[in-house]
């Protein structure tokens, strides 16, 4: 069931009692400018997950770079999430200061096409792991967002492949994940993803994936495994969660993910009877 658009007098009247004057006044000035283009399906599910969580969404457009974050500050009365995001973002005159504003983690790994920015741009290797950094705001009680798929993905049909970085998050923490698919309504209708317009902002059921947290968790102490074994099953482990994760985001959104699940190793078989068979 969508809830209606965001109204005028709703998005004034809420209180973000978390945020500084100039900050509400930027998440609220968005939101009065393109709320009416918002609908929300599941928004129910987002009551259900406290600080820490990890926020899991498709990326179509730079448009929803800002608004989606608008609308989370908004709707989680100012609590920030950090968005993983290209440092480019961040340079960009205005843009940059308002991506400050949702707390960012910055990758560094990719180039820019713009000579200027690009000779600001810091070495990938002088700075933490994405990964862990990701893992320290989530030990540090602070919730993150990032979108998988790892680049805007203009295909109105399909996902890209899930990066493996969400899997090694998610099994490194306790914090539950939230799926949450960006849809369109024009995007079959033109059979293309829209520069800007009216979204649906799908939010899932949180999961927790337990039993493959505590596998993981069990594997650092198999003392009777070989390296090679561990690192294969640590590895099918954080696959097998990815592509969980990237299939809800995929039904969450309108769109297929056309990737099979990973096979599990022939070493797996007496540790992986602990998942049910329908997890």
């Amino acid at each position: 069931m969508a809830e209606p658009a965001l109204s005028i007098p709703n998005i004034l009247r809420t209180r973000l009692p978390e945020l500084p004057w100039l900050q509400r006044a930027v998440v609220k000035s968005l939101l009065l400018g393109c709320g009416r283009w918002i609908r929300v399906e599941g928004a129910g599910n987002l009551e259900l997950v406290a600080d820490p969580a990890i926020f899991a969404l498709n990326h179509n457009c730079s448009y929803e770079t800002l608004l989606i974050p608008a609308y989370l500050l908004f709707r989680r009365k100012g609590r920030t999430v950090g968005f993983v995001c290209d440092w480019m973002f961040g340079k960009i005159p205005v843009l940059g200061w308002l991506f400050r504003q949702v707390d960012p983690i910055y990758v560094y790994n990719k180039p820019s096409t713009l000579g200027l920015l690009e000779r600001c741009r810091p070495g990938a290797d002088r700075r933490p792991a994405v990964s862990a950094q990701c893992l320290d705001r989530l030990a540090a009680g602070r919730s993150i967002a990032l979108f998988p798929e790892g680049t805007r993905n203009r295909d109105p049909r399909n996902l890209l492949r899930g990066r493996k970085g969400v899997g090694r998050i998610i099994l490194g923490s306790d914090a539950p994940l939230l799926p949450i698919g960006i849809d369109f309504p024009a995007r079959l209708e033109q059979e293309r993803i829209p520069a800007c317009g009216p979204l649906i902002i799908r939010f899932g059921t949180p999961r927790r994936f337990e039993a493959e947290r505590a596998l993981y968790r069990r594997l650092a102490a198999a003392s009777d495994l070989s390296e090679r074994s561990r690192q294969r099953l640590a590895e099918y482990l954080v696959r097998r969660v990815t592509h969980a994760a990237m299939t809800e985001i995929a039904a969450l959104s309108g769109k297929n993910y056309p990737f099979p699940a990973p096979a599990e190793p022939a070493e797996g078989e007496r540790f992986f009877h602990m998942i049910p068979a329908d997890h």
